[in-house]
């Protein structure tokens, strides 16, 4: 499933009643109506775990839909927006990739693609999953085998790398920041993949290690955009305290999730772990 956040510097554009809100609602009921609907699966900071709510969280907390390929072309195309995807080897999902890229309409794009498990190396020529369009950032796998990071900026961007990353046995990180000229504005993109760990100290050490990562950003007073799969349901705050935990970190530090509903089906089973 593709996780795409939306970045509000608006472009000139008008409202498409395909976009509707009904419209999103109906089809997103539809997507889940296996699932227990929309209600049994929205991520929302009203949830009793937290115990209180900030009437200032409702501001963040934007609508949050799934959207057909009739949709899509139209979602995002008067934003900045970020598209997020676990390609579990890009070598093998390249021209998938590609293909859906020039499926979207004329004049439709991301400005950022941000790609985990790539489980390419560090030595990889990037010529090989070069996209048109796009300058590419790579960092090969590292926390394990099926690790790395890939990161497409589109080419009417200036950019430079962000912050260096220690290298980590739980996770990985790449940062870049992407700069608005015309708005004399500069925004940092991160790509972060933690693979799955069930345990609870391996947990423990990535909160840790994220949690120093986030407070540095919340000193700089920079706009920070963070995607990635993180590996961390966001549907079991209930039932898993290492999970309300991460979410407390975040939320603390002033990172919201954009993605409120379920990026993963299998089965009778639908996760948010990716954002």
């Amino acid at each position: 499933m593709i996780t795409v956040i939306d970045y509000l510097t608006s472009r000139n554009g008008g409202a498409n009643p395909l976009l509707s809100e009904s419209n999103l609602t109906r089809l997103s009921e539809n997507f889940l109506r296996n699932y227990g609907g929309i209600d049994e699966n929205l991520f929302t900071f009203q949830n009793p775990v937290f115990g209180h709510h900030d009437s200032s969280q409702n501001n963040m907390e934007s609508p949050c839909f799934y959207y057909d390929s009739n949709m899509i072309s139209s979602a995002f195309n008067n934003t900045f927006s970020v598209f997020s995807l676990n390609v579990q080897s890009i070598r093998a999902k390249f021209d998938q990739i590609l293909i859906f890229l020039e499926s979207l309409s004329e004049g439709s794009y991301f400005d950022v693609l941000c790609l985990q498990e790539t489980w390419l190396q560090d030595d990889c020529d990037p010529a090989l999953v070069q996209i048109d369009g796009y300058n590419l950032i790579l960092q090969g796998k590292s926390c394990c085998g099926h690790g790395g990071l890939a990161i497409y900026v589109r080419d009417c961007y200036s950019y430079t790398h962000s912050v260096s990353i220690n290298k980590s046995k739980f996770w990985e990180g790449l940062f870049v920041k992407i700069f608005f000229e015309e708005k004399k504005k500069e925004v940092i993109v991160g790509n972060v993949y933690r693979p799955p760990n069930s345990l609870r100290s391996d947990m423990l050490t990535f909160i840790d290690e994220f949690s120093e990562l986030l407070q540095s950003f919340t000193r700089s007073r920079k706009d920070v955009i963070i995607a990635g799969d993180f590996n961390i349901d966001l549907l079991k705050l209930g039932i898993d305290s290492l999970s309300l935990e991460f979410v407390n970190l975040c939320v603390s530090q002033g990172f919201f999730p954009k993605i409120r509903l379920p990026t993963r089906l299998s089965g009778s089973c639908a996760t948010l772990i990716d954002n």
